[in-house]
């Protein structure tokens, strides 16, 4: 029983920060619309999961969901860019990656190695905490996309003048 309340005052604090953080840059309505139907899914995922093998899932399924939209934006990006910023971008992104990646095989060792720590109670947290990193480099490069794009059109207007 310990286990189980201890779970779900974790996940309960992990979820319920990371569901009220907005990029303060991205606060037009255009982008909290996109943004939060991503996240207005999950939140219908998580208030309906039966078993913690469904709350795995749930987090999994939309983690990809926020990797789907982060792939989307940095191969927009990519199309607009130059050859240098594609390559900066992707140093970046390959940065960011290793990172994550360092990461959780740091959390799956520690894991491993802590009898203390019980499989799907601490994996759903960890889970979202993962969840919610690819989130915001998703959005980082939504916000990235959007002020690229806004600095090409006003080039574009400048050049016709």
């Amino acid at each position: 029983m310990k286990k189980v309340l201890l779970f779900f005052v974790f996940t309960a604090l992990f979820w319920g920060s990371s569901k009220a953080q907005t990029r303060n840059y991205l606060m037009d309505d255009g982008d909290t619309i996109q943004m939060y139907h991503i996240d207005s899914m999950l939140v219908k995922c998580l208030d309906n999961f039966q078993t913690n093998d469904d709350l795995l899932v749930c987090l999994k399924s939309h983690r990809k969901m926020w990797e789907d939209s982060l792939n989307s934006y940095v191969s927009k990006l990519n199309v607009l860019m130059d050859k240098e910023l594609q390559n900066r971008l992707s140093t970046s992104q390959f940065a960011w990656k290793t990172d994550l990646d360092a990461d959780e095989k740091l959390w799956e060792e520690m894991h491993d190695k802590n009898e203390l720590w019980h499989g799907d109670e601490t994996a759903g947290t960890m889970l979202q905490y993962f969840l919610d990193r690819v989130r915001e480099r998703a959005l980082d490069m939504k916000y990235y996309l959007k002020q690229f794009t806004m600095m090409r059109e006003l080039e574009k207007k400048k050049n016709k003048k």
